[in-house]
Parts: C-alpha cells; sequence; structure tokens
C-alpha cells in the first residue's frame, strides 16, 4: 500500500485481514521490507504488537511464490512475548 519516503517502514492493506475485523492496514519495519515497493503483491506473516494491539507484518514473500492466497491458518501462540500471530495472508 504504501512506503515512507525514506524507506524505513511500510503498510501493506490486506482484505482478509480487514475481514476478521482489523480497520488498519499492517505496519511493515524495513528490515522486512526486502527490496519491495509499492504495488507488490505479497504473502506475509501477520501479527498483533502486544505493546499497541495494532496488526504488524513480517516475512514477506512474492505472492505468486505462494501454493495458496488463503489465510494459513490462526495461531494464538506468540512467536515472541509480545506478539500474537494471526496467519499467513496474501
Amino acid at each position: 500500500r504504501s512506503i515512507n519516503e525514506e524507506g524505513s517502514f511500510g503498510f501493506i492493506a490486506s482484505d482478509a485481514l480487514k475481514a476478521r475485523g482489523f480497520a488498519e492496514d499492517a505496519y511493515v519495519h524495513q528490515h522486512y521490507l526486502n527490496g519491495f515497493s509499492v504495488g507488490s503483491e505479497v504473502s506475509f506473516t501477520a501479527f498483533l504488537d502486544g505493546r499497541n494491539g495494532r496488526p504488524r507484518a513480517r516475512d514477506l514473500k512474492v505472492a505468486s511464490d505462494c501454493a495458496t492466497s488463503q489465510q494459513q491458518g490462526l495461531s494464538s501462540a506468540a512467536s515472541r512475548s509480545h506478539e500474537v500471530v494471526l496467519g499467513t495472508y496474501v
């Protein structure tokens, strides 16, 4: 959806996340942008930031490289102490 001018972060628009009740786009840190640009179709892992409850994204991949475009499943187990993984989305 967008990347800030310095390229230090961006946002991913996801209809699947919106369908789950998340009104905001998922924030993605520059560490995970890996050369992606505005308009790139990506698959990503979505999680809630435990500090503010907002959706974030990591593990970006080119969407066409993914076997499926559907959510890969909900996990309530946190992979880090401050987050709840929501699943994988395109």
